[in-house]
């Protein structure tokens, strides 16, 4: 028997029964109608579920900001999209002397590829976020080389494959022009891991080992 998924969708369905809707302050039309727009073309309620779903699970939900990546049908206007990410991928590199002050994100994950020749080449990506540094450059609308405040981020993609000599390489850096990373977080319950939190099923695998001894038992005790 298995009631750990249960648990999790159950727990889930009631955080966000009955909706959910962000508010702004009074005066705010304008920005009010540009979160909704947002949230509709991202399919607010599946993402939302989605994102309850791996903090159930893993403790830790993340969402991704990609801008321009969404079009309104209507207005053919770009918006961001959002994208709950896999838990299993993402590393946080947090302040040693303070667990709430991060310093970094860290995606990674391998794939696979199928050459005509049938061999398999194995691409290794990674994508860190960090905050910017002394000497971090950009360009501005005037094509010409400045200096990003360390107020914001930086985007960097790595590759690791044959053609890089299978050693990570950096291949692209993206300024993020604002004072938050392009990724968020959030604690599912408090933890003792820092700045990750628990999951909703930790204890309840070993109670779930245990009943299904019972159950188990008692069923063999019956059939002889």
């Amino acid at each position: 028997q298995n009631f750990a998924g249960q648990a999790v969708d159950r727990s889930v369905s009631r955080l966000f029964r009955g909706g959910v809707q962000f508010n702004l302050p009074e005066g705010s039309t304008e920005q009010q109608e540009y979160i909704d727009k947002i949230w509709d073309l991202n399919k607010k309620e599946i993402i939302l579920f989605q994102y309850g779903l791996h903090g159930g699970v893993y403790g830790t939900p993340y969402f991704k900001i990609c801008p321009d990546e969404v079009i309104d049908p209507y207005t053919d206007k770009l918006y961001p999209r959002l994208i709950p990410l896999d838990p299993e991928i993402v590393r946080i590199k947090p302040n040693p002397e303070d667990a709430n002050d991060v310093s970094a994100y860290l995606i990674e994950y391998v794939t696979k590829i199928t050459e005509p020749n049938g061999s398999i080449k194995t691409i290794g990506h990674r994508e860190i976020t960090r905050r910017a540094r002394d000497g971090d450059m950009t360009t501005n609308e005037y094509n010409e080389q400045v200096q990003l405040s360390t107020d914001t981020w930086v985007i960097e993609e790595w590759i690791m494959s044959a053609m890089y000599g299978n050693q990570w390489t950096l291949v692209n850096t993206i300024p993020w022009n604002y004072n938050f990373p392009n990724i968020l977080h959030q604690k599912n319950l408090p933890s003792l891991r820092n700045c990750y939190g628990d999951s909703d099923i930790d204890d309840v695998v070993n109670v779930q080992d245990r009943h299904n001894f019972v159950v188990s038992n008692t069923a063999k005790i019956v059939k002889f």
